[in-house]
């Protein structure tokens, strides 16, 4: 066996294990938790590669104006933040969830320098801002404080079963 092949077999065999502990979350950040593990680098790929147009506040923009506008930035950073901190909390790692708790917040503060584009207004980064924090703030609580996820990280314990 190559080297390649058992650097891929150790890889599938990581992914599936990462996989497998999610079912340990409680419900609904298992499901979350898998979606983002699959979805966001699905999706960066058609942030980071001019595949398809974007649409930004009804108008039709192109890969390049995309960028220019900060949105790519913005959007990148939220993924990038997204699923780092999915396959971070699959992996049980603590400090992941900091990704996921600035996930909201972080791309608005991203496109504070653009927003002289024209695409991106003042008020809408300041209000997205202001959300993000709430909504930081949410997910703070949710990763931090319940119970069901305190047990996940405690011992690798089934966070669906309220008797471990």
């Amino acid at each position: 066996m190559s080297n390649a092949t058992r650097l891929e077999t150790k890889a599938v065999a990581i992914a599936r294990e990462r996989w497998k502990n999610t079912k340990d979350l409680p419900f609904p950040l298992d499901m979350l938790c898998q979606g983002a593990m699959l979805g966001g680098p699905i999706l960066f790929v058609f942030v980071a590669l001019p595949v398809v147009d974007w649409t930004i506040g009804g108008d039709q923009v192109s890969y390049a104006e995309l960028w220019k506008s900060g949105a790519g930035l913005a959007f990148g950073l939220f993924l990038l933040l997204v699923t780092t901190g999915a396959w971070g909390l699959a992996a049980r790692n603590r400090a992941s969830r900091w990704a996921l708790v600035a996930a909201p917040p972080a791309p608005y503060l991203a496109s504070l320098p653009f927003v002289h584009s024209g695409l991106l207004s003042r008020e809408d980064v300041w209000f997205g801002i202001l959300g993000g924090l709430v909504m930081g703030a949410i997910v703070y609580a949710c990763l931090f404080h319940l119970a069901g996820v305190r047990r996940y990280f405690a011992g690798g314990r089934d966070a669906h079963d309220p008797g471990v």
